[in-house]
């Protein structure tokens, strides 16, 4: 969130909720890399936690996407606790559920 300076603390609270790898296949991840896609090198989830590009489908160009383009975005949204989102995706609902968590985060 800093390297594209967001400071939502309720944005900050979605992404450290939601984890990331629940809404993935198995590992090894497919990470995109300037060269192309690259498997994790095993299955620790720590690899999902950087700012970078999962390949969900990688050989349809189908991705998670990276949190620092995500961050902003939902901030910037302003959400606010009992207000609705429609989020229509064809991805695996991560998304919708950094967006839905966001405003309850705010809650607390």
């Amino acid at each position: 969130m800093a390297s594209v300076r967001v400071n939502d603390g309720r944005v900050e609270a979605a992404f450290a909720a939601v984890k990331r790898e629940r809404y993935l296949r198995p590992g090894p991840w497919q990470i995109l890399r300037h060269s192309g896609y690259h498997p994790t090198p095993d299955v620790d989830p720590v690899y999902l936690y950087s700012d970078v590009l999962i390949g969900i489908v990688p050989e349809r160009g189908l991705n998670n996407g990276m949190p620092s383009y995500l961050a902003p975005l939902i901030s910037s949204a302003n959400i606010r606790a009992g207000e609705h989102v429609v989020h229509i995706g064809a991805g695996v609902g991560y998304y919708t559920q950094l967006w839905r968590i966001s405003p309850v985060a705010l809650a607390r």
